[in-house]
């Protein structure tokens, strides 16, 4: 997509990037949670296209592993072409259709109580739950993030990308992209990347946009 060429990017705590239209708004964000005694930290924000086909290419090839909706590992070799399709996409985006690319989405969690527990970080649901180390952050989220002009766009798993509580989009800005993301579009884009099961994805883009985009 041409539009992902020459965003306007802004840096955010040296190594993350936010679209310069949502920066302030972010920073207001970051700022309301510290206030309420909540750390809302970065874990990921802007991922260009690049970076999403290495990962879908990755986990194409079996170098990285596939889960299935429960987060259980899948023997990737059992799998049909389409089967692998399905089960790449309920936790990794299709390059070219990723909401990192717009720059407006980030992966948000709680860095000190994270390093409390003793874990890395994971990005599982489990970490969001009350009592998790980024459950006091989720229910500040669930409270506030609208009203700021946020909100999550994975909040249910209605069956196409799987429930991801870290997860928060700047409302205003990500629509503007998500009406330029059509099937039409997306197909262009994908024709253009040495991505692997480039026919299986075009076989099947116009179930892939309706349930895993829009």
């Amino acid at each position: 997509m041409e539009i992902l060429q020459s965003l306007p990017l802004v840096k955010i705590d040296d190594r993350h990037y936010l679209h310069e239209a949502i920066v302030s708004d972010f920073l207001k964000l970051r700022q309301a949670a510290n206030n309420a005694g909540v750390n809302l930290d970065i874990a990921s924000s802007y991922r260009p296209v690049e970076r999403q086909l290495l990962i879908w290419n990755e986990k194409w090839s079996g170098k990285r592993p596939l889960l299935n909706r429960v987060g259980t590992p899948c023997d990737a070799s059992a799998l049909t072409d389409k089967e692998k399709l399905d089960t790449i996409l309920i936790w990794s985006a299709l390059p070219g259709t990723s909401r990192h690319h717009w720059g407006t989405d980030i992966d948000v969690y709680d860095a000190p109580r994270i390093a409390e527990s003793g874990k890395t970080l994971q990005l599982v649901p489990d970490e969001y739950l009350p009592g998790g180390p980024c459950g006091q952050l989720k229910r500040w989220m669930n409270d506030n993030l609208e009203a700021m002009g946020f909100y999550c766009p994975y909040a249910t798993d209605n069956g196409g990308v799987a429930y991801e509580p870290w997860h928060i989009s700047h409302l205003a800005q990500s629509a503007k992209f998500e009406r330029l993301l059509t099937p039409e579009a997306l197909a262009t884009t994908i024709s253009q990347l040495d991505i692997l099961g480039k026919s299986t994805i075009l076989e099947n883009l116009e179930v892939i946009h309706r349930q895993f985009i829009k």
